[in-house]
């Protein structure tokens, strides 16, 4: 079975930026948050799962104040480890970074990460990044930088670590992931072309990272897309009813295929079984545009119930091989099927 190991609250939707890959369509205007009581009970409820790592993200967490230390000083009592996603955009100066981030410290803050790349630098200048990298580095807060790419971003991996300079610490992590259309991306960037390189492969985060967004549901993964029926574990979401909830979406057949397979191979699949047009899987920038693909095309959705009725024996017998034999986890199931999940794409012509 597979066992959640991470829990992401989202906390806000609101946000100072209105970045045009937002997936959430996160803005100023977006008013949508969580309590701290909903947050401390949930957190509460999860020490009897084997949940590990709590990260709380937005929308712009930085915007909770107070509250966002009590909720990470309440994690870190409860014993688990506590991460925070964040634009930096408070980080204008050495002073005001020191006085966002001391706190968090004190409070047992693990990780920070930082979101940084071309469409946050319409809001965010680099030195608000170098700076909250620099205090976050000096407190001892393990530190991340997540480059969101299209193929004409010009924010690198490369290009960071050539800014931060003898800044960067060996310790930390600098990532560069896909552009994916969802969210406001699916209507502003819907003419951007992808990233030469990406994945699209079984879905790492489906089951082992459910999250809880700020309209109150609980969400089978990191919740890129809020409003799919599918992915929602509890629309009206109750911490007393948490438990039950995560160990009743074990058995779902459509999480369980996410996870083994990834949502283009069930849409593979229903192109296969009912002689429909496969659509490309060079034209897809990820799993979570492939996962809106799947839910919000008709031909593909509406043979979805009976796909999982005839593919969930087929999906559990495969679960319970992988489990025998050591290789259920994430990073395993990836490997099986790696080779047929990068896609790299020829050079562009100049």
């Amino acid at each position: 079975m597979i066992e959640p190991t991470n829990f992401a609250f989202q906390v806000t939707y609101s946000c100072p930026l209105s970045c045009a890959h937002c997936c959430f369509s996160a803005g100023p205007h977006n008013k949508d948050r969580l309590s701290l009581n909903v947050i401390k009970d949930t957190i509460k409820a999860l020490k009897s799962s084997n949940v590990k790592l709590i990260a709380f993200t937005g929308g712009e967490p930085f915007l909770l104040g107070k509250d966002l230390i009590d909720a990470v000083a309440y994690a870190k009592e409860n014993g688990f480890s506590t991460r925070v996603i964040t634009s930096a955009f408070f980080a204008k100066d050495l002073n005001k970074t020191q006085t966002a981030l001391i706190p968090l410290k004190e409070s047992g803050l693990d990780e920070l990460s930082i979101s940084w790349d071309d469409y946050h630098e319409e809001f965010v200048s680099f030195n608000c990044i170098s700076n909250a990298y620099k205090v976050a580095n000096q407190l001892g807060i393990m530190t991340g930088i997540n480059v969101v790419q299209s193929a004409k971003s010009r924010w690198t991996k490369e290009r960071v670590e050539r800014e931060l300079g003898r800044d960067l610490s060996p310790n930390d992590i600098i990532l560069e992931s896909p552009l994916n259309l969802t969210g406001r991306a699916g209507e502003k960037l819907k003419d951007s072309t992808h990233r030469p390189e990406r994945v699209i492969d079984p879905c790492p985060y489906v089951l082992t990272g459910p999250s809880l967004n700020p309209q109150n549901k609980l969400l089978a993964c990191c919740g890129v897309l809020p409003v799919v029926d599918e992915l929602i574990l509890d629309p009206k979401y109750h911490p007393e009813n948490l438990i039950l909830t995560l160990e009743s979406a074990k058995t779902s057949t459509l999480l369980n295929w996410l996870h083994l397979r990834g949502p283009y191979e069930i849409i593979k699949w229903i192109c296969n079984r009912y002689f429909i047009s496969l659509i490309d899987k060079n034209e897809l920038g990820g799993n979570c545009e492939a996962c809106r693909i799947l839910y919000e095309t008709k031909k593909f959705s509406e043979k979805l119930p009976s796909a999982l009725v005839e593919n969930s024996k087929k999906v559990f017998d495969e679960m319970q091989l992988l489990s025998i034999l050591g290789l259920h986890k994430p990073v395993s199931i990836l490997n099986l099927w790696k080779e047929d999940s990068i896609i790299i794409d020829p050079p562009h012509p100049k």
